[in-house]
């Protein structure tokens, strides 16, 4: 099978570049598809789209492995499935509908409220809807995240808010930097709990974040820090150490959140376990790490799958959705 892999490669350490891949993760999935006979073309999307397009149609891939991210606007990560669909590329992973919707945090929330899935009370705002005023409800204390961006990008220890004045401080810095919009929660402690699913793979085991309790934070805030760069003092556990009662909880709100966006392939799915066993869900990705060190490796090698399985069964869900498995077994 020939198959494209779209990315984004992060050459620097830059908060701009947290979403996109290493060199070290891209080199390591080309090895995996590679292994197993496949001819794979790396190909960071980086750049003008009609040079993304003229490299597409020139390798003509039987599959786009996606992992593209996307550098600017609000649907960044929806125009390249919809690139994709429209040249005919069958790809891995959620279609652009998806993609669009889970990089809005506040239409996440809103729309799985609807399923029954819980989320800590929040707002969406804008300068302009900020004028007119309307914040006195909020509970204190609250978090303030920027409204479309993952891999924590905007979110730090200063980010929770424990009265009115702190947080008009805050909206004020965090809306000059993304003024697209953004999102105030209410703050809830306890543990980060992470969800991951592979189509074709059994359940896996839920992911516990844990942070190394001499780490100096004053909020129980899995920030920008934590996430990309005091990467040490952080362990993913798997399975999490929670009753079962709670996982399952995690499992059935899973199910909700995957039905109510027609995440396939693969996704991720963060929640918060509070202090009183309460279950929240924060956010969820179509486009989960591959990294070694993430949640998605961690829950498939709890349960014995290395990691070139993981990469492969993520291609073989893809191959079984668009009819290709006859490529895949072609290459054995």
């Amino acid at each position: 099978m020939r198959i494209a892999l779209t990315h984004n490669l992060r050459v620097t350490d830059s908060e701009e570049e947290a979403e996109f891949d290493s060199a070290e993760t891209i080199a390591g999935i080309e090895r995996t598809l590679s292994r197993a006979g496949h001819r794979v073309e790396p190909i960071d999307v980086t750049g003008p789209g009609s040079l993304l397009v003229t490299r597409l149609e020139a390798f003509a891939p039987d599959m786009v492995f996606n992992l593209a991210e996307g550098h600017r606007g609000k649907t960044r990560r929806a125009f390249y499935p919809a690139l994709f669909e429209e040249l005919g590329l069958p790809s891995t992973g959620s279609d652009a509908y998806t993609l669009c919707v889970t990089l809005d945090k506040a239409l996440t929330k809103k729309q799985l409220a609807g399923w029954g899935v819980p989320s800590p009370r929040g707002r969406f705002v804008t300068r302009a809807s900020l004028r007119s005023g309307g914040l006195d409800e909020m509970p204190f204390p609250v978090i303030v995240k920027p409204n479309f961006e993952g891999s924590s990008k905007g979110i730090g220890q200063d980010s929770v808010a424990e009265d009115p004045i702190a947080l008009g401080r805050l909206l004020d810095e965090v809306l000059a930097k993304y003024p697209d919009g953004a999102l105030i929660e209410r703050y809830v402690p306890g543990v980060d709990v992470r969800v991951v699913c592979v189509e074709g793979l059994p359940a896996l085991p839920c992911v516990e974040t844990i942070v190394d309790p001499g780490y100096a934070r004053r909020f129980e805030v899995f920030d920008y820090r934590l996430a990309n760069v005091d990467t040490r003092f952080v362990e993913r556990r798997a399975p999490a150490r929670i009753p079962a009662a709670i996982q399952d909880r995690l499992r059935d709100f899973t199910e909700r959140t995957l039905s109510a966006f027609a995440l396939r392939d693969v996704a991720s799915l963060n929640f918060r376990v509070g202090a009183d066993g309460e279950v929240w869900f924060l956010s969820t990705t179509a486009i989960p790490s591959f990294e070694p060190t993430g949640a998605l490796c961690a829950a498939t090698q709890a349960v014995g799958i290395d990691y070139d399985a993981t990469v492969l069964a993520v291609l073989r869900a893809a191959a079984t959705r668009h009819g290709l498995l006859g490529l895949i077994d072609a290459t054995k």
